[in-house]
């Protein structure tokens, strides 16, 4: 796995100058991303283009060449072969390349490169935009910050250092100039990521800011290491394939036991080919029984947290398990699904992502239809009756496949998908409400149900202190049989309430598994939906992409400017 620094901050502040220390402390490749603007900038010039002749940007960026490199330590940039390493920190070139960068043509082309450059290395990158556009998934995150004062002296002194002549207050009001320009772009604006670690280098020395920079990063390493060691998969060696059924022959011994297993349409589980399990999550238990208890092998998805734990570090690797970080996009989690599939094998989840999810109201996860979706793969729901408990009866119920081998979508309106969606997630939102409605009714049902057992229980202690109170006084033994009746009659009052409630209490039971189908069909139905809305999606940015739009409106805005251009040569 590579690993990526992004250091973003305005004009100044040192990212720089850390970007070349940390390079050479981490062996990292440093990109310096201001270099590829600065390149664009520079050729603008040469060609005399201006910043409104689309056309001549678009072909000059189709030939351009930026090439980066170390000599002796210090980074060289190469403009078409010829070496512009002085030339792109020019006073002209500085104070045009803010605007020339929030072009949307120069944006798009130099992330590509940026990118292209990056691919399969361990790098450093600085700029404004690289923990927010390019590498949104960057390892480290840093904003490097100082107050525009500070700024200003430090630029006049690189300046010095170079022989270019600049005044603080030219500086100064350049700088302050930029960060408006940048702050304001239309794309790639200079913005703090929501994760990464701000750090305000106005009151520190270069050392101080590269060691609490380096804090950062050694942390953070730390923890790659550590999760190299979970995504980790063990070979299939032979020894591997005896272990792994060995402990599947015992854990399903052990279910069948214990749990009173019971698998219900098995067959709909396909046993050759990608397919994609889905099943509702009660404990952890219920992925262990669905893995050892499937006749085809099945690797799960969990969290990795269960990573921690040595014994069930050891039991995952053993079946492969794969682990994912719950509450972001795990990208390493997600080529490994997707590759699993790709390569014809079955792969089990919960799409709730949580135990009790849906019976606590939470919501699917599209994960699962993005994935059916992206492989063309089918799914197969999987619902689980039962609690897990010590020999009560647990099922295991497959049901049909949701076939997505074919599957060509028909681009419908997005608002239409987003209001069916709506529809089906209000339905299920429904049935899980009347779910919980039958839920309590049963617990009411079953203390109601205890409360008369306790009378019962009472009514008989009674009844027999009374016979005893009867016993010992023979001289009152005029009106026993009417006692006797009373007691009687007060039992068989008793008696038929309790079969009264367990009448109740089967018609809420009878109504909570009926409810349970409901929600499992709603469910992959939802799932297809979400399907759909992320193929789409993709399909709409991938035209916009093609076609050199950011978004929607932009799409808009353009047939609005063409129409009024029409409208104002015929008045002409």
């Amino acid at each position: 796995m590579s690993f990526i620094v992004a250091i973003d901050g305005p004009a100044g502040t040192g990212k720089g100058t850390m970007a070349s220390r940390l390079s050479k402390k981490y062996n990292l490749v440093n990109i310096d991303t201001g270099a590829t603007y600065r390149c664009v900038t520079l050729e603008m010039m040469n060609q005399n283009i201006g910043m409104d002749e689309e056309e001549k940007i678009a072909e000059m960026l189709k030939s351009i060449q930026i090439e980066l490199s170390t000599e002796k330590g210090k980074q060289k940039v190469f403009l078409n072969g010829q070496d512009v390493t002085d030339k792109i920190r020019s006073k002209e070139v500085s104070a045009n390349v803010s605007p020339v960068s929030s072009i949307k043509q120069v944006r798009l082309a130099m992330g590509g490169l940026q990118r292209k450059m990056a691919q399969g290395k361990d790098v450093i990158m600085e700029g404004r935009d690289i923990g927010t556009v390019i590498f949104p998934n960057a390892d480290v995150k840093i904003y490097l910050d100082a107050n525009v004062e500070v700024r200003a002296k430090r630029r006049v002194k690189q300046n010095e250092e170079k022989g270019i002549e600049m005044s603080y207050e030219e500086v100064l009001e350049n700088i302050k100039k930029r960060d408006k320009n940048d702050m304001e772009k239309e794309m790639g604006a200079l913005k703090v990521a929501e994760d990464a670690v701000v750090i305000d280098g106005s009151e520190m020395t270069i050392k101080e800011v590269e060691k609490a920079i380096s804090n950062v990063i050694d942390k953070k390493l730390k923890e790659k290491k550590e999760q190299e060691k979970i995504y980790w998969v063990r070979p299939e060696t032979t020894w591997k394939k005896i272990e792994r059924a060995t402990i599947k022959a015992i854990l399903h011994a052990f279910y069948k036991v214990v749990f009173r297993i019971e698998k219900i349409n098995e067959e709909n589980l396909p046993m050759e080919g990608p397919v994609i399990v889905c099943a509702n999550h009660l404990n952890t238990w219920d992925a262990i029984g669905l893995v050892t208890a499937s006749k085809r092998r099945i690797r799960f998805i969990a969290k990795e947290e269960l990573f921690h734990n040595k014994f069930l570090n050891w039991f995952a690797h053993v079946f492969d398990v794969i682990p994912v970080k719950r509450g972001m996009r795990d990208i390493e989690a997600m080529k490994m699904n997707l590759t699993a599939l790709k390569n014809g094998e079955a792969l089990g989840l919960f799409p709730e992502g949580t135990r009790k999810g849906l019976a606590k109201g939470a919501k699917v996860q599209n994960g699962a239809a993005y994935m059916a979706l992206k492989t063309k793969t089918k799914v197969v729901p999987v619902g689980i009756q039962g609690t897990f408990k010590p020999f009560t009866k647990v099922k295991l119920n497959y049901g049909k496949p949701l076939d997505y081998t074919n599957y060509e979508p028909k681009n419908p309106e997005k608002e239409d998908i987003e209001k069916v969606i709506k529809s089906y997630r209000n339905r299920l939102e429904e049935l899980n409400n009347n779910k919980d409605e039958a839920i309590k009714s049963l617990n009411e049902t079953s203390n109601e149900l205890g409360k008369f057992n306790t009378a019962l229980e009472e009514k008989a202690k009674v009844r027999e202190e009374s016979l005893v109170k009867i016993r010992s006084k023979v001289e009152d033994v005029n009106n026993i049989e009417e006692i006797l009746k009373n007691i009687q009659n007060e039992i068989k009052s008793i008696e038929e309430n309790y079969i009264l409630i367990e009448k109740q209490k089967e018609k809420a039971d009878k109504d909570y598994e009926e409810c349970n189908l409901k929600v499992n069909g709603i469910t992959g139905k939802c799932t297809e939906l979400y399907k759909r809305k992320v193929n789409e999606k993709e399909k709409l940015y991938e035209v916009l992409q093609e076609e050199n739009f950011l978004n929607i409106n932009e799409v808009k805005e353009n047939v609005l400017n063409k129409n009024k251009i029409e409208e104002w040569e015929k008045k002409a």
